[in-house]
């Protein structure tokens, strides 16, 4: 599934540049919408075969494990200094979409309606990135091939990849639990979560040591926008999700508490060292209360 990023990230890259699109609108689409296909075809396939708690599982697990593990082990590395317009421009729309998540999931069900109006949302907020015109320091749009049929195969094979690895990563975990006796929410928060915040984390980790450490942190923002909207609003339209009341009184209420904690943080400008172990230290009792609870 890394590998189908990657690809669709180059592919489509080379096709918008061939077509002398705008790096910030490349930036903005292909490349955020990119980084975040692993999260997209495996919650949309769980969601095909009816594992909704693999679905939305994994959106939250992403979610949290971006603010509080990512984040946290990069500032305990080395400290993080943000812009002032990452809180005043990003930090309310990832706000608003944890709200979200909690709004749709609260009776129980995001319908196929509320998926669409999610992905409707998610339109709204490329347009208004692109509307920002902020060219993005990305590696992938530096390397988009410059050949259009090189860029055609590569979206080619990140099909290829995304799906047979998508396949892989769900059968592989839905079979995992059952031999193990765990939940499949499990499975979708901690593992398969993990395995599809790899883009981000890589994308982070490199921005961070390059002293591009507040492109870490809008790279985390972005992904959470995304993770909501367009993740969950694709794999609901694929197939209506259920979410648990648990998830609802427990999860959810996590990440929105730890969204919280985060845009406090930034707000200060600076996601201290000290910062980076309250965030790691939250992440660790967490999966700590999750595995005891399911």
């Amino acid at each position: 599934m890394i590998l189908g990023a990657e690809g669709f990230i180059k592919g489509g890259s080379g096709i918008a540049k061939k077509f002398n699109i705008p790096e910030y609108v490349i930036g903005a689409t292909v490349v955020a919408i990119g980084t975040s296909l692993p999260e997209v075809i495996s919650s949309s396939y769980a969601a095909w075969r009816g594992f909704s708690d693999i679905s939305v599982g994994n959106v939250v697990g992403s979610n949290f494990f971006n603010m509080a593990m990512i984040l946290g082990f990069i500032a305990l590395v080395v400290p993080i200094t943000v812009k002032r317009n990452i809180f005043q421009k990003d930090v309310p729309v990832f706000l608003a979409s944890v709200f979200i998540l909690f709004l749709t999931s609260f009776d129980t069900m995001i319908s196929r309606v509320e998926g669409i109006i999610l992905l409707i949302l998610f339109a709204g907020y490329l347009m208004w990135i692109i509307s920002e015109k902020e060219v993005p320091e990305e590696e992938f749009v530096k390397l988009a091939p410059k050949s259009l049929w090189i860029a055609v195969l590569y979206l080619i094979a990140a099909s290829l990849f995304l799906y047979v690895g998508s396949r892989l990563a769900i059968d592989g975990a839905v079979i995992l639990g059952e031999r193990l006796n765990i939940s499949r929410w499990v499975i979708g928060v901690i593992i398969v979560a993990f395995g599809t915040s790899l883009p981000e984390f890589t994308t982070s980790i490199v921005a961070a040591f390059r002293g591009r450490r507040d492109i870490s942190v809008g790279n985390i923002l972005g992904s959470n926008i995304t993770n909501v909207l367009l993740v969950i609003g694709t794999a609901s339209t694929v197939r209506p999700l259920s979410v648990s009341k648990t998830t609802i009184q427990f999860d959810i209420p996590v990440v929105i508490l730890t969204s919280l904690v985060l845009s406090f943080m930034i707000n200060d400008k600076k996601i201290t060292r000290l910062s980076g172990l309250v965030l790691l230290s939250i992440f660790i009792l967490y999966i700590r209360v999750v595995i005891g609870i399911y």
